[in-house]
């Protein structure tokens, strides 16, 4: 059974999908701003914590700027085209900017925040999933089925960022507060990504209809939107107390 919105979901998805958009579009503006002041300031540009998010917040901008064409104009959340030409073509573009947004934030947060513990494994790690999905040729469902699977595991990787600041949240400190609400938003955004990754949407219609995909759809967007809301309270703490 194909998958069909009626225009009033449409719409309703369309209007949560550009708020999600503007949260990042203003996040992006905002962080921007302090970058600029504490270059002005120190006449020195950091690659630290802010910029790592800055540059986080672009690539999931851009991401979900591209999966906005292909879920509203090139598939209309129809999974049966997923596949196609050039529908596989723009989702591959949506993910590589997304986790390629993780991988970058994961390796300077290791490199400023944890001593570069972690050897850059993490990040490594996420862009040879990347690579993975990009050169995996897709003809058929099954093969995007697969290759949406890898993206349950570059979600499971990043959940190194939550965990990463409720660390820093483990005493009193002045972001204690800010740590955790980036990091119970980063874990409400990730929730609301993996709830439409396509094999579980696949699983969960075979047992439950196709309906479920449309109530599935309409959460990810809730807590998607909620996860930023956090999450944007939390950088906004930290880039107004470090600006670094």
């Amino acid at each position: 059974m194909i998958f069909q919105l009626t225009e009033l979901e449409y719409n309703v998805f369309l209007i949560l999908t550009l708020v999600l958009v503007a949260f990042k579009l203003g996040l992006i503006i905002f962080l921007g701003k302090k970058i600029y002041e504490h270059k002005r300031e120190t006449g020195e540009f950091s690659f630290g914590f802010v910029f790592g998010v800055f540059v986080l917040i672009i690539c999931l901008f851009f991401s979900r700027i591209i999966y906005i064409y292909f879920d509203f104009v090139l598939t209309k959340f129809n999974s049966e085209v997923y596949h196609l030409m050039p529908n596989i073509l723009m989702w591959k573009l949506g993910t590589m900017f997304s986790t390629m947004g993780y991988a970058i934030f994961i390796f300077i947060t290791d490199r400023k925040i944890l001593g570069f513990k972690l050897r850059g494994l993490i990040a490594y790690l996420l862009i040879g999933i990347v690579i993975i999905q990009l050169v995996y040729p897709v003809s058929t469902p099954e093969d995007f089925q697969t290759i949406a699977m890898l993206d349950l595991f570059s979600n499971a990787i990043a959940i190194i960022i939550p965990i990463l600041f409720i660390y820093l949240a483990r005493e009193k400190s002045p972001y204690r507060l800010a740590s955790l609400a980036i990091a119970i938003g980063v874990i409400l955004y990730a929730i609301g990504s993996n709830m439409i990754v396509e094999p579980i949407l696949v699983a969960l219609i075979d047992v439950l209809g196709s309906n479920i995909r449309l109530v599935f759809y309409f959460f990810s967007l809730i807590l998607k939107v909620s996860g930023l809301v956090l999450f944007t309270y939390g950088v906004t703490q930290f880039a107004i107390k470090f600006s670094r």
